[in-house]
């Protein structure tokens, strides 16, 4: 769904990660013109470079992070990944409660994510299908990683 928005308003050069196989080759057949990798962000950043993403989409990924210690992997990988002033778009849910709702969903409140993006201002979420939407951004291009 989200490969096929960025395409139809305009993105050129798009990478796509998804820790399914399947769907990677599905996507990579229906947009020959992007670029898809099967990779676990909790993981490392595999065929990514450091510091190669202007921007970082994570739409419905976080709150199926459910350890602790895999999340704080991802955000350090993601952190890794963008460029002194890329953004990052994500979604969650979050709840003041740190409750897992079930055994593939964590709710995290925003301080989760800030707690790992202490130099980065947040914007207010937005209600976004269920969740929340908000985007993050170095306060300024120059400041050192924490």
């Amino acid at each position: 769904y989200w490969t096929s928005y960025l395409h139809r308003h305009g993105v050129k050069q798009y990478t796509g990660v998804d820790i399914s196989d399947y769907a990677a080759a599905k996507l990579r057949q229906r947009f020959p013109e992007y670029r898809f990798l099967c990779l676990d962000i909790t993981e490392g950043l595999g065929d990514l470079g450091e510091g190669s993403a202007d921007m970082v989409v994570m739409i419905d990924v976080t709150q199926h992070i459910v350890d602790g210690d895999k999340f704080a992997r991802a955000m350090e990988n993601v952190r890794k990944l963008l460029k002194p002033c890329g953004t990052i778009i994500l979604t969650s849910n979050l709840s003041e409660s740190l409750k897992t709702d079930d055994f593939y969903v964590k709710r995290r409140p925003l301080v989760a994510y800030q707690k790992f993006f202490p130099d980065f201002e947040f914007s207010q979420p937005l209600p976004f299908n269920a969740k929340y939407i908000f985007s993050l951004q170095r306060k300024s291009p120059n400041s050192p990683l924490p």
